[in-house]
Parts: structure tokens; sequence; C-alpha cells
């Protein structure tokens, strides 16, 4: 857990992940995540407060092991690697999951959540072959899911790499 302490006079943005700091009047962070609304509160009356940050799947990762925008046509040439891909599910067996990629291909899923039928699945996880992927992490994104939209980025991301690393 990270304390970071403010006094009214210094507060003029949001705080940052290092513990006990103080701001300058002018510092300004543009990319880190928005106080919560307790913890300006606190702020603003020159109350120390905690704030944690806001952590995603893939806040951990070393850049060069992202993983990479897949269909089912490019899992293919990704075998061995780290891979994010949407699969509609089709049928669920106990952390089994067999679903259709956004551009039609059957894939089974290792290590799945427990989504129901016809509902979208993110999966970010590691292409064991052409075919399969061992979930690191899903989610379930429901039935409504613009799979053609997806499918694009995927045939982008994987043109103009050098955007996506």
């Amino acid at each position: 857990m990270t304390k970071t302490s403010f006094t009214k006079k210094e507060f003029s943005g949001i705080p940052s992940a290092s513990a006990h700091t103080r701001f300058p009047p002018n510092f300004r962070p543009q990319s880190l995540a928005p106080l919560t609304a307790a913890a300006a509160a606190a702020a603003a009356r020159g109350d120390s407060f905690v704030q944690l940050p806001i952590r995603s799947p893939l806040s951990d990762m070393d850049p060069s092991e992202l993983p990479a925008f897949a269909n089912g046509e490019i899992l293919k040439t990704m075998v061995g690697r780290r891979v994010r891909t949407v699969v509609q599910v089709q049928r669920n067996n106990g952390g089994v999951v067999v679903g259709q990629s956004t551009d039609g291909h059957q894939l089974t899923i290792r290590g799945a959540m427990d989504v129901p039928v016809s509902h979208f699945m993110e999966v970010f996880g590691t292409a064991e072959s052409d075919q399969s992927i061992c979930a690191e992490v899903c989610t379930d994104f429901g039935n409504n899911f613009d799979a053609e939209s997806f499918n694009g980025l995927c045939n982008f991301a994987n043109k103009v790499k050098e955007l996506f690393q």
C-alpha cells in the first residue's frame, strides 16, 4: 500500500505511486489515475490519504511481453507467444471453452472462466497450438460485441506492429 501526503497548499494534481510524495504547486501529471472522490476531499482538507493505483492485467508486464492481438488466422503464426483474442463461446466444459474466433475459426481455451454459451470472452494467454490457448485472464464481454471491428483491429495491429508494442 502506498501512502501519499499532501497539504492543501501543495495539492494541485494527481498522486503518484511513489511513497510519501509531496508535489510542487506546478506539478500536473498527465497519465496517472484520477483521484477518487474521497481522496480528493482528503487532499483538499490537507489530510493524508492512501490512493491505491489502478491496475490492469498488463501492468506488471515487460512491454516486450505484451500479448499480440490475434484472431484465428493470426494465431497460427503465434504459437508459443502471448496473445490476446476474443471468442464467442460455443461450449464450456469445466474450464475448457470451445469458441469461435472473430474470423470464424474454432479455438479451444484451456483454463477459461465459466462464461455462458453465446457470450463473447476476451482471453489473454499463451498460444499452445494454432487452435488452442492456455488462458491467464478471461473477461466476459456479454452477448453484444462487435466481432467484425475486433477482427479488423487484429489485422491492423499485426500489419502496423510498431503502434502496438
